[in-house]
């Protein structure tokens, strides 16, 4: 990794995901670029002008306030740089600027706001983002950290194949000089419910069958990528419970999903995989897209 973009926390917040950043760059040598966004709507009796003086005025505190934060980590200048947007939507004007299309990675604290009717930053950002996005959840990652990632072994489809391949690498990316063996995978291995509500299927007998059919994946898989058998995990259930319970189990730092992002009513109805998991998570997560 040699870009990182950090949106750091407005006024008062733990800038988590910059204490993030900073980890990640001592492993792997990144360059940070620090974005504060800020606004305030004008009030229609000002002038033109008076509106020009008040945006630039806040600008200019915002980026008083970015190079203070980055004073007070004790972070080199030369290896991380602070900017300042004047938009309050933050995704919105992150996507539309293309501001992301050369890092390696977005960081940004967890934003647990979002309603069924209003898609909040967080959301926004899975959705739509091209760039793996990491979501901080506050706590310090261990010297010797735990990454979950979470493998569909069941697909055939080339773009689920080749999006495992890119969680392992941006795991790898992750965990630098701390080894492969950090590095745990995660499945969730499931039977289908309407053929079990009609008795069609013994749900046990299935799943066992199945479970046998992908151990030469699995095995494949571990060997192509240097991983160790003993740190895959498979367990029965849904991805959105079972994949917290095996990172909780673990004491996982960081659990890397990919993602499909929906958009619109459908994203809204039915969600995709990493929003539910997301909610249940307490480590941090990472989502990546095809």
């Amino acid at each position: 990794m040699k870009n990182l973009i950090v949106l750091a926390d407005t006024h008062g917040g733990k800038n988590t995901a910059l204490k993030r950043a900073l980890q990640i760059q001592s492993r792997t040598g990144a360059h940070i670029t620090l974005f504060g966004f800020c606004y305030t709507s004008s009030n229609n009796s000002e002038t033109s002008e008076n509106a020009d003086k008040v945006k630039a005025l806040l600008m200019e505190k915002r980026a008083a306030e970015l190079n203070a934060l980055i004073a007070d980590f004790d972070a080199s200048a030369d290896d991380i740089t602070a900017e300042v947007v004047w938009s309050k939507d933050i995704a919105g004007e992150l996507l539309a600027r293309r501001i992301a299309d050369s890092a390696d990675l977005i960081v940004k604290s967890a934003h647990k706001t979002g309603s069924w009717f209003h898609t909040s930053t967080d959301w926004q950002l899975i959705r739509e983002s091209k760039i793996p996005l990491m979501i901080t959840a506050g706590k310090t990652w261990k010297k010797k950290s735990r990454i979950l990632a979470t493998i569909d072994f069941a697909s055939t489809e080339k773009t689920k194949q080749r999006l495992n391949d890119k969680i392992i690498a941006n795991a790898k990316a992750l965990v630098g000089p701390l080894g492969d063996n950090s590095i745990h995978i995660a499945f969730a291995l499931t039977a289908p419910q309407a053929l079990i509500d009609l008795d069609l299927i013994d749900a046990k007998k299935y799943l066992a069958e199945k479970r046998k059919s992908l151990q030469a994946v699995v095995d494949q898989f571990c060997e192509k990528h240097g991983i160790s058998k003993e740190n895959v995990h498979i367990k029965q259930g849904e991805p959105e419970r079972v994949i917290p319970s095996i990172a909780n189990d673990l004491k996982a730092d960081l659990t890397i999903v990919g993602t499909i992002g929906r958009k619109g009513l459908k994203g809204k109805l039915i969600g995709n995989t990493a929003e539910g998991i997301l909610g249940r998570l307490y480590t941090d997560i990472l989502t990546i897209r095809p």
